[in-house]
């Protein structure tokens, strides 16, 4: 899994971010759990 800004793939990208997944489900649901939890920890 990678994370990229979004103003790489386009002009007014800022702000928002590309998530490239090559993985099973399972570990997919896992990340974004992990994900999840920090941004709560962090803006909640």
């Amino acid at each position: 899994m990678t994370m990229v800004v979004g103003s790489y793939f386009v002009k007014d990208g800022d702000g928002f971010i590309r998530i490239n997944v090559g993985c099973p489900r399972e570990t997919l649901n896992e990340a974004l759990n992990r994900i999840k939890k920090t941004y709560i920890s962090m803006y909640c």
